[in-house]
């Protein structure tokens, strides 16, 4: 899944911020490796602040994976 990833931001670009908060990226660590194994700057965005950090995580990464 990785090298699809990185075979589509090489191809289209990061269409997505990757989510950072206090220097951690919250939301697209997946993303943030590709762009630094392709060599370029990842776009990146401040988390907005809603709820806690936490719950922001879980919330997006239950949304997009099958987790029990």
């Amino acid at each position: 899944e990785f090298a699809t990833l990185l075979a589509d931001i090489k191809e289209n670009g990061l269409r997505d911020p990757i989510i950072t908060h206090d220097g951690m990226v919250l939301d697209g660590r997946n993303r943030y490796r590709a762009c630094m194994d392709i060599g370029i700057e990842p776009m990146t965005r401040p988390w907005d602040g809603k709820g806690d950090p936490l719950s922001f995580v879980v919330s997006k990464n239950l949304h997009r994976r099958h987790l029990d």
